[in-house]
């Protein structure tokens, strides 16, 4: 097919995908014929081509594609020859006039041929370089002038990335994007500075000690997983600009230098196992004195972090899965711009510094918008969220200890209370004019005021499950004209018998009944 279509010489044809499967690698030669070759082109199997000059034939040189992925096997062993499919990605050298997209996966030689980071290919702005595990150097790819976005992945062979990377002249001009990845064998790292990078990424490091830059000037975005601490060390000290800091996996984080990261606002710690809490009860883990313009704080699965004290300022905070966490405190005044909360799973968090009936915080966060709380054993009352006035959203799972509840939130949309069994409570009504989602799950307490209840005027969606009163006994509903969906699950051993007093609204779309 691809024979008969080549002999049609004023045809412009973009191709996506040409799959080698003879043994000998032939078919690339037949690409030959496609003088109008155009676009993308995806070359799949390369590591099945036996002779170069198949490659040779296919005159990639002459076709002015736009994009160039070439992939061989993932498979590398003693059957592939690393002197062979360096001769044939050298006679796959694309038209530079062009191309704008470079992908080269699972490579089998050892070194890449000097097209590879050739400055006249001006135009090229993303390249990508995967699963090459023989590679023991990577390609002088700061010569290309246009290049914007640069991932390295899974080049095992690589120990040192040094001045080659780097070329003549002046290196990376243009960079904005860099990424290594599962480079197992890297240990060092030097070179010259990245004048325009601003987001860095380095994945699955573990061996990867020494970094000696020079400045990163325009960096704002660093993410680190699985790196040693002095990685992160020496990328701040040249990086005064990051904004955004996520690690996730640094071993030896307790011995962090904070100050370095004062114009930090987004910070994402995950996985980081060796933070260990401080003693005195005026310091933390995160130094919240040096993190002055933090805005965004996500904590996640550090196991050993007892404390979290948050600097003035903060924003949005999360706490998810921190099994020692004990303390989450604010300095006076660090609560006022507090716009979302989410603490998940800290079972030894103690009831302190949010909700509680001990904080008298009731004019500190006012400006509180989304509230999600589950699994925090220790938390017995929330009833200061009545002076939220700005409060939309609140979720309340798996609390079991959880009693009281506030009566008047007069700007909440959406609720969720789910699995908290001493919860008693009579709130619904006029007090909840605004709420439109309501969904209570396995709150066996809280159908103690049923037939009682009046729905909240408002009222879109509603799902009702597990009460401890079945349907059956509710009595007469008032359902708000507003309702479009109802779900209601558990009806009790009578089933769901219908309270002749109770009527639904014309409006609803969908309607749920099940015995769970």
């Amino acid at each position: 097919m691809l024979l008969e279509i080549g002999k049609l010489k004023s045809l412009q044809i973009s191709l996506s995908k040409i799959d080698i499967e003879s043994e000998s690698g032939i078919e690339i030669a037949k690409l030959k014929d496609f003088e109008n070759l155009y676009e993308k082109i995806s070359v799949v199997g390369l590591e099945k081509v036996q002779n170069a000059i198949y490659a040779h034939e296919a005159n990639f040189s002459e076709k002015r594609l736009s994009e160039l992925e070439l992939e061989w096997g993932f498979e590398l062993n003693d059957s592939r020859n690393d002197m062979l499919e360096k001769e044939v990605l050298n006679e796959l050298k694309p038209c530079h006039d062009k191309l704008l997209k470079l992908k080269l996966m699972s490579y089998g030689g050892s070194e890449f041929p000097k097209w590879v980071g050739d400055p006249l290919f001006l135009h090229l702005k993303h390249v990508s370089i995967s699963g090459c595990k023989r590679c023991t150097s990577i390609p002088p790819l700061g010569q290309l002038p246009s290049l914007k976005e640069l991932l390295i992945k899974g080049l095992h062979g690589v120990e040192v990335v040094g001045f080659e990377l780097f070329g003549t002249g002046q290196a990376f001009p243009s960079l904005e994007i860099l990424s290594f990845d599962d480079m197992c064998g890297w240990k060092k790292w030097s070179g010259a500075a990245f004048p325009r990078l601003q987001k860095l990424q380095i994945h699955r490091c573990p061996n990867l000690v020494d970094v000696t830059l020079e400045a990163l000037p325009s960096l704002s975005d660093l993410k680190l997983d699985k790196c040693d601490s002095g990685v992160l060390r020496s990328l701040v000290e040249v990086a005064s600009a990051v904004t955004k800091l996520d690690i996730n996996g640094i071993s030896g984080l307790n011995d962090v230098v904070w100050e370095y990261l004062g114009g930090v606002e987004e910070l994402s710690i995950d996985f980081c196992k060796e933070i260990v809490g401080e003693k005195e009860e005026e310091e933390d883990n995160c130094r919240s004195n040096l993190l002055t313009s933090l805005r965004i704080l996500s904590v996640s699965t550090c196991n050993n972090m007892e404390r979290c004290s948050c600097p003035d300022g903060i924003e949005e905070l999360t706490i998810n899965h921190c099994s020692s966490m004990i303390v989450v405190s604010f300095p006076k005044g660090g609560q006022e711009k507090l716009r979302s909360l989410t603490i998940y799973n800290c079972q030894k968090l103690i009831e302190r510094g949010w909700g509680g009936q001990k904080t008298n915080n009731r004019s500190r966060m006012s400006m509180l918008e989304y509230v999600w709380i589950s699994g925090w054993r220790n938390l017995k009352s929330i009833i200061e969220v009545n002076c939220l006035v700005h409060l939309t959203e609140l979720m309340i799972h798996n609390c079991e200890n959880l009693e009281s509840f506030p009566d008047t939130l007069t700007s909440l949309k959406k609720l969720e209370i789910i699995k908290c069994p001493k919860l008693e409570v009579s709130f619904l009504g006029d007090n909840l004019t605004s709420l439109k989602e309501l969904s209570i799950r396995n709150c066996r307490r809280m159908d103690a005021c049923l037939p009682g209840w009046v729905w909240p005027p408002n009222l879109q969606f509603l799902i009702i499950e597990k009460l401890k009163k079945p349907f059956s006994e509710w009595g007469p509903q008032s359902f708000p004209t507003s309702l479009v969906k109802l779900e209601i699950y558990g009806g009790g051993e009578d089933g769901f018998q219908w309270d002749s007093n109770t009527s639904l609204p014309s409006n609803i779309s969908l309607l749920a009944f099940a015995l769970i």
